[in-house]
C-alpha cells in the first residue's frame, strides 16, 4: 500500500510538471495563418519581475512552401518546406528555461508549433533573447540547408521591488 501511494504521488507529480512546461500554439496567431514566429520582434514580449514567475509562449506558423534565391543561373524559384528548426536560444536570464511542441523543436512545412520561455528570473536587466533559426527546403528533388539566422527579442526583467532597471530612471 506505501509503494503504491509513492507510485501514485511521483507520477501526478510527474504529469503536473510536465503539463506546467508544455504550450500550444495560440490559435489567435493560427487563425490568421501568416507565417513567421509569433509574437513578432514589433509587437515585442511581456516583461518580467525578479523572483517571479514568468512564461511567454511563442507560435511558429510554417508555410508549405517560399521562394529562394539560388542565384545565378537559377534564380528565385519556390521550393517546399522541408523544416523550420530552432537550434538555439540563448540570453535569457538565469532561473529561465525554454521547451519546443515537438520536442526536437523542428518545425515541418505546412505546420504550426510553439517554443515556451518559462521560469522564475533570479536578476533584473534587460535581455537579448536570441532564436537561432534555420530552414530546410526542398527543391528538384535536394534538400538544401540555408544559412542560418537570429530572431531577437528584448526582454525586461523589473527588480522585485518595483524599482527601476537602469540607471536613467527618474523618479517623480
Amino acid at each position: 500500500m506505501h509503494l503504491k501511494l509513492h507510485t501514485s504521488l511521483f507520477a501526478f507529480f510527474l504529469i503536473i510538471s510536465l503539463g506546467f512546461s508544455q504550450c500550444s500554439p495560440d490559435p489567435i496567431y493560427t487563425t490568421l495563418g501568416v507565417p513567421g514566429m509569433w509574437p513578432s520582434t514589433v509587437q515585442g514580449i511581456a516583461d518580467g519581475t525578479e523572483g517571479v514567475s514568468y512564461s511567454q509562449a511563442f507560435t511558429m506558423i510554417v508555410p508549405q512552401d517560399t521562394t529562394i534565391d539560388l542565384g545565378v543561373p537559377f534564380g528565385t524559384v519556390t521550393a517546399d518546406i522541408s523544416k523550420i528548426s530552432i537550434t538555439g536560444i540563448i540570453g535569457y536570464p538565469s532561473g529561465m528555461n525554454t521547451s519546443c511542441s515537438p520536442s526536437n523543436c523542428e518545425y515541418p512545412g505546412n505546420s504550426n508549433g510553439c517554443f515556451l520561455l518559462d521560469g522564475t528570473p533570479s536578476a533584473s536587466g534587460t535581455y537579448t533573447v536570441s532564436v537561432s533559426v534555420v530552414a530546410e527546403v526542398v527543391y528538384m528533388m535536394q534538400t538544401i540547408a540555408l544559412p542560418s539566422y537570429d530572431v531577437d527579442y528584448q526582454l525586461l526583467i523589473n527588480p522585485s521591488g518595483g524599482g527601476c532597471p537602469t540607471p536613467t530612471c527618474t523618479f517623480s
